[in-house]
């Protein structure tokens, strides 16, 4: 076999440490490919998904997937808007107060919930490739 390792007793935690460093590097470029791609997904589906509020102009066009510090073996991808950096993005998943003239009128805009399928779209990507291995 092309993996068989042969040493001595004195070289044997060095050997088994490199064998699972290797292991880990190679399923942390895994995941990352993996996790990089329910990122692109759910930010496409930010921009193309039924569910944006508003289907054209730099709102929709703004959602990008953007890689984050991991540790070994974490991996982390953002996905957000560029332009918006979460003010507008809240308010619209979420609704608001209305004020009148400074005073709350005890009412709420209506919300545009959005980002919550996306991430759905994301994570069952994630899964599904996780109980297929």
């Amino acid at each position: 076999m092309a993996n068989d390792v042969v040493c001595g007793v004195e070289g044997f935690g060095d050997v088994l440490t490199s064998i699972c460093m290797q292991h880990v590097a190679e399923q942390t470029k895994n995941m990352d490919k993996l996790v990089e791609k329910a990122a692109k997904k759910s930010a496409s589906e930010l921009r193309d998904g039924p569910l944006t509020p508003a289907e054209t102009g730099d709102y929709a066009s703004s959602f990008r997937a953007k890689r984050g510090q991991g540790d070994i073996g974490h991996v982390e991808y953002e996905v957000g808007n560029v332009r918006r950096r979460g003010n507008l993005t809240h308010l619209l998943e979420k609704g608001h107060v209305l004020f009148y003239h400074g005073r709350p009128t005890n009412t709420r805009t209506r919300a545009f919930p959005h980002i919550l399928p996306a991430f759905v779209v994301g994570s069952e990507i994630i899964l599904q490739a996780t109980v297929d291995q």
